[in-house]
């Protein structure tokens, strides 16, 4: 492979001039340029863009840190990402981290030796002070999830209140013994979706039953074996609220197996619109988010704070309900 020298000597210019030429960092006359692109081409030469970016100190690389590539919600929050990185010239690198601390930290180390330019977290197990102790220092986002307590920016939607209209408009059908389904106690927006959930049922005088409160792990199957054995106990139930739609799908799957029609007797809300909620029978109400949106608004603030430019501590997305037939 050619070097720099190389094309240097085949151009008659020195190797600064080549470098000028290559990087545009100054003004070239247009023979000497013309002179220097001609031997690029006959020497096959190829820049060393990783020395010359760690000199620069900009990579034009992103790390996303996402806990699990099972969960098809994230597809559209990384492809709004990639869309407003590639626009601006940067590329992103996905760390699945399967909610392992030490493995994120193992990832962060290409941050700390400015082999990537900034972190999109959009699930993490850090806490608080891991991420304002890395804040400090380099460029971070949060983006869907978010630790209480970190200082550095984030966006989401406002799951509690997304939460509370999930709830609200099974208690405006008429629903009273309403089941929440969720998932990841340690997770800000299921446990901001729980706040939801009482919330309404307070306004609307409905104690709460923390028998009512059933935990899973996001999946079809685990949801369905869950609420099987829930309604094996006899308990009265005639709506559930899930944080997932595919555990509304599946809660909504054991319903009918144990005899209980949805949503006649059971009306079933799920959360975040993925395909699965308009692919099952009956199709399942949901609260929607943009995905794509929060993706893009996330890679933005991260690139302003990589250029230093102001950014606001939090951003909310919009969300809105979507009736479908497992709550009309």
């Amino acid at each position: 492979m050619a070097t720099i020298h190389e094309v240097a000597r085949e151009a008659g210019v020195s190797s600064a001039t080549v470098s000028r030429v290559l990087t545009g960092s100054a003004q070239v006359r247009a023979e000497t340029k013309a002179r220097v692109m001609a031997a690029v081409e006959r020497l096959g030469y190829r820049p060393n863009l990783v020395g010359r970016n760690l000199r620069k100190q900009e990579t034009h690389m992103i790390l996303v840190f996402l806990g699990t590539i099972v969960n098809s919600f994230f597809a559209k929050v990384i492809k709004g990402m990639e869309d407003v990185a590639e626009k601006n010239g940067y590329h992103i690198l996905i760390c699945t981290t399967y909610g392992e601390r030490e493995r994120e930290l193992s990832y962060l180390g290409m941050l700390v030796n400015r082999l990537v330019d900034g972190a999109l977290f959009l699930t993490t197990a850090l806490t608080a002070e891991d991420i304002n102790r890395l804040g400090e220092s380099y460029p971070i986002v949060q983006c869907n999830e978010y630790v209480e307590g970190a200082r550095v920016p984030f966006v989401s939607i406002d799951n509690e209140l997304a939460g509370y209209a999930a709830t609200r408009h099974l208690i405006q059908s008429g629903r009273r013994a309403i089941v929440h389904m969720t998932a990841d106690a340690a997770s800000s927006t299921s446990a901001a979706r729980l706040h939801g959930y009482r919330r309404a049922l307070a306004d609307s005088g409905i104690p709460f039953d923390p028998a009512l409160v059933l935990t899973g792990n996001y999946g079809y199957r685990n949801a369905s074996r869950i609420m099987s054995a829930f309604l094996e106990t006899g308990r009265q139930v005639d709506g559930l609220f899930a944080v997932s739609d595919r555990m509304a799908a599946g809660a909504a799957a054991a319903c009918r197996l144990a005899g209980r029609r949805v949503p006649e007797d059971v009306a079933v809300v799920g959360f975040d619109n993925v395909d699965i909620s308009y692919m099952v029978e009956p199709a399942i109400t949901t609260i929607s988010q943009s995905q794509y949106e929060m993706g893009a608004t996330g890679m933005g603030l991260l690139l302003d704070r990589i250029a230093g430019r102001p950014v606001p501590q939090s951003v909310t997305i919009p969300h809105k309900l979507i009736v479908r037939q497992s709550a009309p």
